[in-house]
């Protein structure tokens, strides 16, 4: 045993230590079952909140406080936690309170008249450090709120941040309740129930493993007879009665009887949770498929009973993008696979070469399959493809029907010359979705406007796209409401993905406030991974993005590409994996591309509603998208304007109430008068605990201490041979209109009593004394700061 944990177990007493050992050991149970079944919770994270929720309901159950108003601090606290946590708030947390207390400590000084520092705090500074706590809070609360209004609709959708708040809410709740009861009530059967509850019903609905189930039971009982024996023992002390040491032996029964009734509980048959909700599904089929809906948007996925395969089980294709160019020497430049022509810029004469510079040419991307479903080991296509053949120049799409009405977007047509077949595969390359072509072609559809990919044999054939140009405000405005279509396939992950990707998701877009800025999160956090082409492949057993992520740590284009689509999914963003070529170099003199097999590349594309497929560059070795800028003319002829996407009046006024700088300086201001009433609050009790665990006279000199450190620079005389009484008096004549003259003498007679009576005061008593104290406190201050600066106005 550690020298710190054998000081605390002799300062709490060593039946506390293991009263609170075996709390530990049940809700941590009850964390890493709910973690072990919930899709995209890390455990560290459950917990965090079952330990820090214990300890709160401990510390709150040990003043005198009712339980309304301790279940009120707990939430509170628990609240404040989860979003600094979930929300990654730590760093803007910690730059808002230091801030604060530069201005307070700047404020005291002048109140008080003490010498000013060197330093001079800005304001703007803490108004700017609680605008980022605010916007942070904020656009979680928002997420939160979507989802809420997503379940009262009867359309929620899985939202990883959201999940993340609601377990963790949960699991400090009933950890608090258990910690509370135990302390305040001593019954640990109806503390440790909530918890039970919550992880049995779980457990029982998606059908996992009950292993936990066995470890909190046995904690339980090990808790019943531990608080009951320790509750028996107390009595007999107090009541002055003669008993043996019964420890060695009662540990004996305890650790006994717990075995035998967790092995029977263990291996006998029970009345199953998922058995009443089926009896309930039989009375009522409308509430079964709303209650299946709400759990899958907490993450809560049953398992599947031993369905037989369909064809939608059979996947192909695919594997990991553009394997080919792991450890790619640069013989790969020289080797041309098409060149490409968009017509956006002439030719260059030869004299004007040198000026080329002052124009550059648009940067595309040359898409030729996309991939939707991931396996943990690479990316596939549906086996279910519907292929359909095109005469040239019959469209493939309307302009309608990838993109609804309101977006902006333009027509490229490119020509492209295929110089290597076997490249290119007979593959049709455009940037953009494809419109026509004008050779015979085929396309291979999934479903209605979404194509993997379009063949055609033809050396050089010329083709139309769609390709949206939009703003990244336009981007940050797109409604978060996604087709059925779009939500069910490119959302999905399989179970397979490792919870810390999952939990670096939801650290990385927590905050972010739109689908958009949870986008670019994560494509700025990729972007810091340095790229590379001598990389080992992915071990056979190890998830693609998992490996990358945490283990590899560089990689090239494919890697990148897997590891966005996969957060941005886990995130709630649909996204998709695009294969295809880069831009490539371009030619001025004859104003095309020349694309190599160098230009080999893979990407993420992520959907907005109203705009479609929107290309994001996360690989660190290319250059960022760049995205059209408001008011800029774009180099390329004017794209066809249309209407903008219609939103809702509650849509309009929130997303420019989220965009308002005084939002989120009052949601930053909320939130941190909240964690800052939560920790003054949690003081206090820790305070109040710690004079009730002191000796009656080491409590009562305390008190008394403070007593007079707080009447210092009050108009009063003092004098360090005072006896109490005489410091009491001169102390009631400033605060003798005020309640606090009652409170200065329950203080003084506590210390008086404590110190030089035979008869000492009772526990009633020093409860009083201790609330007389901390009332004094703040209201002594108070009399300081308001007498301060009554002298400064009249002098």
């Amino acid at each position: 045993m550690t020298p710190a944990l054998r000081w605390l177990v002799r300062r709490i007493g060593a039946s506390t230590a293991l009263i609170w050992a075996l709390l530990a050991l049940a809700l941590i149970s009850v964390a890493a079952g709910i973690a072990g079944v919930i899709r995209g919770l890390d455990v560290g994270l459950l917990w965090a909140a079952a330990a820090l929720g214990a300890l709160v309901g401990w510390a709150l159950a040990a003043t005198s406080w009712p339980g309304g108003i301790g279940g009120f601090l707990a939430a509170g606290a628990g609240f404040g936690w989860v979003m600094v946590r979930v929300g990654q708030l730590g760093g803007a947390l910690v730059r808002a309170l230091a801030s604060g207390l530069r201005l307070y400590w700047q404020a005291w000084r002048w109140v008080f008249d003490l010498p000013a520092p060197e330093w001079t705090p800005d304001g703007t500074e803490f108004l700017w450090a609680v605008d980022e706590l605010g916007r942070g809070a904020g656009a979680l609360l928002g997420r939160v709120y979507h989802w809420l209004q997503g379940l009262a609709t009867g359309q929620p959708a899985y939202d990883l941040a959201a999940a993340a708040v609601v377990w963790s809410l949960a699991v400090w709740t009933v950890s608090a309740w258990a910690g509370w009861w135990i302390r305040r009530r001593a019954q640990p059967l109806a503390a440790v129930s909530p918890a039970g509850v919550l992880l049995m019903a779980t457990l029982s609905y998606v059908g996992g493993p009950s292993a936990v189930t066995v470890l909190l039971l046995g904690a339980t009982l090990l808790l019943l007879a531990v608080v009951g024996y320790t509750a028996h023992v107390r009595e007999w002390q107090s009541a002055a009665i003669d008993f043996p040491d019964l420890n060695f032996d009662m540990s004996v029964v305890i650790i006994g009887l717990s075995l035998l009734l967790v092995t029977m509980a263990a291996v006998t048959p029970s009345l199953s949770l998922r058995q009443l909700r089926r009896w309930w599904e039989e009375l009522d089929r409308r509430p079964s498929e709303r209650f299946e809906r709400a759990a899958e948007s907490l993450g809560v996925e049953q398992q599947p009973r031993s369905a037989p395969a369909t064809v939608f089980d059979v996947i192909r294709g695919g594997g990991l993008p553009r394997r080919h160019l792991i450890g790619a020497g640069p013989e790969l430049s020289e080797r041309v696979v098409m060149t490409v022509q968009t017509g956006d810029l002439r030719p260059w004469e030869r004299e004007q070469v040198g000026e080329m510079d002052s124009r550059p040419p648009p940067r595309y991307y040359w898409r030729s399959l996309t991939y939707d479903a991931y396996t943990g080991r690479g990316w596939y296509a549906p086996g279910q493809l519907e292929m359909v053949y095109y005469d040239a120049g019959a469209p493939a799409i309307t302009t309608t029907l990838p993109f609804t009405v309101g977006q902006t977007f333009r027509t490229v047509r490119q020509t492209v010359t295929v110089v290597d077949e076997r490249a290119t595969e007979g593959l049709l390359h455009v940037a953009g979705a494809l419109v026509a072509a004008d050779h015979d072609y085929r396309v291979a559809w999934r479903g209605p406007g979404d194509m993997f990919a379009a063949t055609i044999e033809a050396e050089m054939y010329r083709a139309d796209s769609l390709l949206p140009v939009v703003t990244e405000a336009q981007l940050r405005a797109a409604s978060g409401e996604y087709p059925v279509g779009v939500r069910a396939r490119y959302l999905h992950l399989p179970d397979t993905v490792p919870e810390r990707v999952l939990a670096l998701a939801r650290d990385l877009t927590a905050t972010a406030p739109t689908p958009y800025d949870r986008a670019a999160a994560i494509e700025a956090y990729l972007r810091t991974i340095p790229y590379s082409l001598d990389v080992e492949v992915p071990p056979h057993d190890r998830d693609v993005a998992d490996f990358f992520l945490f283990d590899l740590r560089t990689g090239y284009c494919g890697y990148y590409a897997t590891a966005m689509v996969v957060l941005a999914r886990a995130a709630g963003v649909p996204a998709r994996l695009v294969e295809g070529y880069a831009s490539g170099d371009y030619d001025a003199l004859d104003a095309r591309y020349v694309v190599t097999e160098a230009d080999a590349h893979a990407w993420a594309e992520v959907y907005f509603p109203g705009y479609g497929w929107v290309e994001f560059e996360p690989t660190a070795g290319f250059a960022p998208v760049e995205r059209a800028v408001e008011g800029e003319a774009p180099l390329w002829p004017e794209p066809t304007e249309m209407l903008s996407p219609a939103l809702s009046p509650l849509r309009r006024w929130w997303g420019a109430l989220s965009r308002t700088w005084w939002a989120g300086v009052l949601g930053g201001a909320a939130l941190l008068a909240a964690l800052a009433t939560a920790v003054v609050l949690g003081g206090w009790a820790a305070d109040a605990w710690r004079l009730r665990r002191l000796d009656l006279g080491e409590a009562a000199a305390t008190l008394y201490r403070r007593l007079r450190r707080s009447a210092q620079r009050l108009p009063i005389d003092l004098y360090p041979g005072d006896t109490p009484y005489e410091f009491a008096a001169a102390l009631s004549e400033v605060v003798s209109a005020t309640p606090s003259a009652d409170a200065v003498r329950a203080v003084i007679d506590f210390h008086v009593r404590a110190s030089y009576s035979p008869r000492p005061p009772d526990e009633a008593e020093r409860l009083q004394a201790i609330r007389a104290g901390r009332q004094l406190g703040w209201r002594l201050w108070l009399l300081k700061a308001t007498t301060r600066i009554a002298r400064k106005q009249s002098g």
